[in-house]
């Protein structure tokens, strides 16, 4: 049984033969051969259960559980290894592939609920459905078509950072981690590393020309290279530089790190918990009523715990720098969604100030947050590298490298109480979030737990706190849907934990807890455009969850060891725009009436450009083909905000529109003196003449709203059909349907491109993705893709429709649009929870009805053994 569909090892494998003589309905042993790996270091031969059933009789019940009970004392499995699954896993694992084999040796006999148990889940090709309405009376705006880019990027002709061809004098630089956490650094010898032929230096922190961090102030400090204290495994101590990336590499390998003052490391959140390891003046607190006593005095009451992890950003472009020292300073190509952010942080690295620090980036390889901030680090390094040497210097993380210097996506441990009535409403929540911060609260997300607490349910009583935990791990980071995903996951989580203690359909306690229009959320915001339940009511009939939720009951009640479930998920997410800010620029040509562009935000594979061009074509009345968006720099676009938060696109065609119509408002006077037929070429020859300025630019900063609250809500429902197979804990999502509040779309395509892949993402963070540190020394024993299992092609639902709300333009948006990058990622969870129903329907065969949390992410071992299967259940 494999961990994922692609680019995997299993967890187990079983190989069996047998030869059978068979007489009547009889089938007697004649030989047998049961081997297994993964149970242990060596190969299992299960001699002792060859030799009971040597001439035996497999069709018999009594036979099965007879070599059961034999088997199941000679698979004992090693639990020393933190990359392995649990025990108990791998031995129900070697037992139920024994008894799936002894099924097949019965084909003719099994009884029909155990029939389908044998096979594999049926995994076709996945198909889809996208749903959409647009306006050809406003194209280019609207209209559903590719990137700019698209075909040299499906080509391979787009050029990244380190697709660069290197100066013929250019270095290359790789970083140097230490492999242990909370203790100090003792010394680093580079003796062996600098006598490899090509290497030209080993850095450390003396060499730091300025100061030794990357996070400027008001940050926290963050060092570039270790000066003494080592706060995680994989923190950054040298670099090594070299004439080839390969050298460097090599480098890294014979430089010799020594440590001293070793302690145990804080690695898990119940450690630090246990050990009241906090960020000082960490916790944010909101009390609206009085959730204490609305609990106390409520006819029901549950309370539980519910843990989400971490994720790792997996652009497919990893943390790489390239700077080139300049005679008036360095020109840099840093893969940062950031770039203010990052010339702050090189030019206190390495003792300049920020007009000495030329950024630049036409594009990143992905981001998604982990490029905020956090690509400081290797910006830094390589700038240290670039001044120190006065050398061109590129450094690239390799992928190792990059998962375990740089931190994920934040995990969590929240606790709650909730007070309910008969009918399921709710009358007040506690919850407590517990949120590890990794060695830094730099890029600390408890705020986000108090924005996107309440999803989109109603309660007039909250208590809500959040903690930063202190831990040995990288400083974690943002990443997409920083907070919002796994605290809506906690949200939901309630609500089917009150639904299964009053014995009702989730679908109805979500249902009566709905937000409506004019309702105020706990942070006090009004919602005047709330259309959740008539979202929640359609696509329940749209979809038919009533007659599929009887088709799965029946399949349920007909297969004892395959199992499928319903998951739904309901969607409020605020979108803040008072924390974009933006430098957007519209250029004319005069000689061919041609225009260029320049903007504040980040091209990351989001579309961004291709949305700007759209909204200018649109806005001056031309062909796309006239338009060019040049690479963001901070000569072009200085002071700009991150790009992230969903907002980066809308905020620049906000500009970009802005700037049409001061364009189109000094082009006035002449075009009211032409023809009406005149040609765009004629009329911008005619505004040069006329001496018109041609060029224009737009400072976007929204004002926040008068509440502080979002500047407009996103809507959505998700139904999530998931199919198990209960004996290996193997299961597929057999179909998704969303249904999204976008607004009127700028780009279709675009649009349910984000919704597509942030959904996809999203089933990683709760079915496979899983970190996994060393407790004695905290270093990330994954650092790659053979352990760590992002999503592949083939866990793609087998059909996956999307389709978007229908004639709901938005007043407060940027042409009537919505964002579509975070949102969607929210309702992802719908897919735990639909494994999490067809495993209820296992254990319910068994007469357990009783609530169980299923912690994210909920890989297949940790499926399989919620199921409750034990051997002594198996029959023919």
């Amino acid at each position: 049984v494999p961990r994922s569909c692609f680019n995997a090892h299993t967890y187990v494998t079983g190989g069996f033969r047998a030869r059978l003589t068979v007489w009547d309905e009889n089938r007697t042993v004649e030989s047998i051969s049961l081997v297994y790996n993964g149970i242990n270091k060596d190969f299992i031969h299960a001699f002792a259960t060859e030799q009971y059933l040597q001439y035996k009789d497999i069709t018999s019940n009594d036979t099965l559980q007879g070599a059961l009970a034999v088997l199941a004392e000679e698979i004992v499995p090693d639990g020393d290894d933190a990359l392995l699954a649990s025990v108990e896993y791998r031995k129900n694992l070697a037992l139920n592939l024994f008894y799936k084999f002894i099924l097949l040796l019965n084909e003719n006999v099994v009884s029909p609920q155990n029939r389908s148990a044998p096979a594999t889940l049926t995994r076709p090709v996945s198909t889809g459905k996208q749903v959409f309405k647009s306006k050809p009376e406003e194209y280019p705006l609207t209209k559903p078509m590719p990137k700019l880019s698209a075909y040299f990027q499906t080509s391979g002709e787009a050029c990244f950072i380190d697709d660069t061809l290197p100066l013929p004098n250019e270095l290359f630089g790789a970083l140097v981690l230490s492999t242990k956490g909370n203790a100090t650094l003792a010394g680093i010898n580079s003796t062996e590393a600098l006598s490899i032929p090509g290497a030209a230096a080993v850095l450390t922190a003396k060499d730091i020309p300025g100061s030794n961090t990357f996070m400027p102030a008001p940050n926290d400090e963050e060092e570039i290279f270790s000066s003494g204290p080592l706060l995680y495994a994989g923190q950054s101590v040298a670099l090594c530089v070299a004439d080839s990336n390969e050298l460097a590499l090599k480098m890294v390998q014979a430089v010799k790190v020594t440590y001293k003052d070793e302690m145990p490391p804080i690695v898990s959140l119940d450690d630090a918990i246990e050990k009241k390891s906090f960020f000082p003046s960490s916790g944010e607190v909101l009390h609206v009523g009085d959730a204490e006593t609305a609990v106390s005095s409520s006819p029901h009451k549950i309370e539980g715990e519910i843990r989400a992890g971490e994720q790792y950003h997996l652009h497919m472009e990893t943390q790489i720098c390239r700077c080139v020292p300049t005679e008036d300073g360095l020109e840099v190509q840093p893969a940062s969604q950031w770039l203010d952010f990052t010339q702050n942080a090189i030019a206190g690295a390495v003792g300049l100030q920020a007009k000495d620090i030329n950024m630049s980036v036409k594009r990143l390889g992905g981001a998604y947050g982990g490029k905020a901030s956090r690509s400081n680090l290797i910006a830094c390094a390589s700038a240290v590298a670039a001044t120190v040497l006065r050398r061109p210097v590129r450094c690239m993380m390799d992928l190792s490298t990059n998962m375990k210097a740089i931190g994920k996506r934040h995990s969590y441990i929240t606790k709650y109480k909730v007070g309910f009535n008969e009918d399921g409403t709710l009358n007040g929540i506690i919850m407590t979030y517990y949120c590890d911060s990794g060695c830094s609260a730099n890029d600390k997300e408890v705020t986000e737990c108090i924005m996107f607490s309440d999803n989109a349910y109603k309660c007039e009583n909250w208590q809500l706190n959040a903690v930063s935990l202190k831990t040995n791990r990288a400083a974690h980071t943002w990443c997409r849907a920083p907070g919002s995903k796994p605290n809506i996951f906690f949200m939901e989580t309630i609500l089917e934990h009150v639904a299964k203690a009053l014995s009702m359909d989730p679908l109805i306690v979500k249902q009566r807890n709905l937000y409506a229009q004019g309702d105020i959320t706990p942070l006090g915001f009004a919602l005047p455009y709330c259309s959740i339940q008539e979202l929640y009511s359609s696509q329940l009939t749209k979809v038919d969850v009533e007659g599929r939720m009887q088709a799965i009951n029946q399949f349920n009640a007909e297969n004892r060891w395959k199992k499928k479930g319903l998951g739904i998920v309901p969607l409020k997410y605020g979108l803040n725009w008072s924390s974009g800010y933006y430098l957007c620029t519209v250029s004319i040509f005069a000689s061919d009436a041609t225009l260029i562009i320049t903007h504040g935000g980040i091209e990351s594979g989001q579309g961004l450009n291709t949305k700007v061009a759209q909204v200018c074509a649109y806005s001056l009345g031309i062909p796309i083909e006239y338009i060019s968006i040049k690479k963001t720099t901070t000569v072009s676009s200085p002071n700009s905000a991150p790009t992230g938060g969903s907002i980066t696109s809308e905020l620049n065609c906000m500009g970009v529109l802005h700037c049409c119509e001061k364009l189109k408002e000094r082009m006035k006077p002449v075009k009211d003196k032409l023809p009406p037929d005149t040609s765009w070429k004629d009329l911008v020859a005619a505004c040069f003449n006329a001496k018109v300025n041609l060029t224009a630019q737009d400072w976007v900063w929204p004002d926040e709203q008068p509440d502080n609250g979002p500047q407009y809500n996103s809507y959505g429902v998700t139904v999530a059909e998931a199919e198990l197979d209960v004996l290996t804990g193997e299961n597929q999502i057999v179909q998704v349907d969303i249904l999204f509040d976008c607004g009127e779309s700028m780009n279709p395509d675009i649009d349910i491109g984000q919704v597509e892949g942030a959904f996809i993402m999203g089933m990683g963070y709760w079915l496979t993705e899983k970190m996994v540190y060393d407790p004695k020394t905290g270093s990330v024993l994954n650092p790659g893709t053979w352990e760590y299992k992002p999503p592949f092609s083939k866990d793609i639902p087998i059909r996956f429709n999307i389709e978007f709300l229908t004639d709901a333009p938005n007043p407060l948006g940027v042409l009537r649009s919505k964002a579509s990058g975070e949102p969607p990622q929210c309702m992802s969870c719908s897919t735990l929870f639909a494994v999490k129903r067809a495993i209820e329907a296992a254990r319910e065969d068994v007469g357990d009805k009783s609530y169980f949390p299923l912690h994210g992410p909920a890989t297949v071992d940790i499926v399989q053994t919620n199921c409750l299967v034990d051997y002594k259940q198996f029959s023919i």
